[in-house]
């Protein structure tokens, strides 16, 4: 049974009812829930994990309601929901087709890119050096052509000594 009730509303997935108030305080404090509104990634997640529901019901359909809906790339939710499965609290960052996640004191960003898909080594160094002038370690984290994922650092190095 799901926990709160959300609908999408204007390209934002706001919360209707709340059902379990333990639940809509953690998404406060964790920070997915602000002001009504959850975060997109975070409300797809909880359609999945039986947290949420719209009006269609939960699960895979829910999620693919509210990702068509906002326009979040599917293989970004897939590592989202990888992250979150492994007990992190990824955040949308700050550059396209980014998360960023704390581990301790270590932030990551990582860089969610589809297998088969286009990656220039200009654009893949130029989002390494940024995401590290930043203070994360860059991730790159591939998503194959059945959602599998896997996780590279991607460090940029200038030379060979």
């Amino acid at each position: 049974m799901a926990r709160a009730l959300v609908r999408i509303d204007g390209g934002v997935v706001r919360l209707v009812e709340c059902l379990d108030r333990d639940f809509c305080r953690a998404l406060e404090s964790s920070g997915y829930l602000a002001s009504g509104a959850l975060e997109g990634l975070e409300a797809a997640y909880q359609c999945v994990a039986g947290g949420v529901e719209d009006e269609g019901g939960d699960g895979w359909g829910c999620a693919l309601r509210i990702v068509s809906s906002l326009g979040i790339w599917l293989p970004l939710l897939i590592v989202y929901m990888d992250l979150r499965r492994r007990g992190r609290k990824p955040r949308p960052g700050a550059r396209d087709n980014t998360l960023w996640v704390s581990f301790g004191s270590r932030r990551v960003e990582f860089l969610v890119v589809e297998e088969g898909g286009s990656l220039s080594f200009e654009r893949l160094g130029l989002w390494s050096r940024l995401a590290a002038g930043d203070g994360f370690t860059p991730v790159i984290a591939i998503v194959d052509r059945v959602g599998g994922i896997t996780y590279y650092e991607a460090r940029v190095v200038e030379g060979l000594s």
